[in-house]
């Protein structure tokens, strides 16, 4: 009865410790791969904003103050996305003729702020992003 084989309380919580630190490595990669592809869907879905805009304005005399007119008069190219933690929105100023521009704004923290300007351009920030300036 003397020898019997097994393992230390030690060797059980330092495998333990190690199985808690590579898992949540893992969760934090897992959260970055997941933050990443809302952001680059948001991306996706507001440059598909231009074209339609143009389309609007040869059509209406001025470019959409919302998402839902380009919808109406059938000019959005891409489906709102669902299932991405954003609010999308276009403003024209007032009824503009000269320009708009969209925005993203995440409903979940850690995730980028969006801005598309009438040509295209597409900025970024960790806050609030000024979209009128250009």
């Amino acid at each position: 009865m003397g020898s019997q084989r097994g393992y230390t309380l030690l060797e059980l919580l330092v495998s333990v410790a190690i199985v808690g630190i590579l898992a949540a490595s893992a969760v934090q990669a897992y959260n970055s791969y997941r933050y990443r592809s809302y952001e680059a869907v948001a991306i996706q879905y507001m440059r598909s904003w231009p074209p339609a805009q143009e389309l609007y304005l040869v059509d209406e005399g001025e470019y959409a103050s919302a998402d839902e007119d380009l919808a109406h008069a059938g000019l959005r190219i891409n489906k709102v996305p669902t299932n991405v933690p954003y609010d999308f929105s276009i403003d024209n100023g007032g009824g503009q003729t000269t320009r708009w521009w969209g925005r993203a704004t995440p409903l979940r923290s850690g995730l980028r702020h969006f801005c598309i300007s009438q040509i295209g351009v597409v900025r970024s920030g960790w806050s609030s992003v000024n979209c009128a300036g250009g």
